[in-house]
C-alpha cells in the first residue's frame, strides 16, 4: 500500500472504498430480494397447480416436495408424501385410483405414466454411468451414458 503524506487523503480513499462496498452490498441485497420474490411466486404457482408435482433428491430418491395435486393423485396429504422414497409411492398410486372401476381412462393413463416414471427412477438408481460427449441443438455438452446397458447389450449380442 502506498503511504500517503496527508492523513486526510488516506481517510478519503478509505471512505471512498467503503462507499463502493456499501453500494455493492445494497445491489446484492436487492438481487437476493428479487430472487426470493421469484421463488415465492414460483412456489405459489406450483402449490396451486392441479397437476401432480413431485420434487425429489436424485441421490436418495426421497420426495422433498409434493403439491396439492400430488396429494389428490395419491389420496394423501402432501406432507405425508414428503420423505418417502419414490418406490414407496407405487402402492399408493395403485391403492388410490389406478384399479378403481370409477377411474376414467384419462386418469388411468396419467396415473400409469406417473407410476412407470417412478419405477424407472427406482430401477435405475444404482446404474453405473460414464462420462460422454453429447451434441445438443445449442452445441456440444458433457453428459453421461449408462454403462450397464452397454454390458447387457454385449452379452445379448
Amino acid at each position: 500500500m502506498k503511504r500517503f503524506v496527508a492523513d486526510g487523503v488516506l481517510l478519503s480513499v478509505v471512505a471512498s472504498g467503503l462507499r463502493r462496498a456499501s453500494v455493492a452490498q445494497q445491489a446484492a441485497r436487492a438481487q437476493v430480494t428479487d430472487l426470493l420474490g421469484a421463488v415465492s411466486r414460483f412456489k405459489a404457482t406450483v402449490d396451486a397447480s392441479l397437476e401432480a408435482v413431485f420434487m425429489f433428491d436424485p441421490r436418495s430418491l426421497l420426495v422433498t416436495y409434493a403439491n396439492r395435486g400430488a396429494g389428490e393423485l395419491l389420496g394423501a396429504e402432501p406432507e405425508a408424501i414428503v420423505g418417502r422414497r419414490l418406490g414407496d409411492l407405487q402402492p399408493m398410486l395403485t391403492e388410490a385410483t389406478l384399479r378403481d372401476e370409477r377411474t376414467d381412462s384419462r386418469t388411468f393413463r396419467r396415473l400409469n405414466d406417473v407410476m412407470v416414471t417412478l419405477l424407472a427412477y427406482e430401477a435405475t438408481r444404482e446404474v453405473r454411468v460414464a462420462p460422454a460427449e453429447v451434441r445438443t441443438p445449442v452445441g456440444p455438452a458433457v453428459g453421461v451414458r449408462l454403462t450397464e446397458l452397454d454390458e447387457v447389450a454385449r452379452e445379448v449380442l
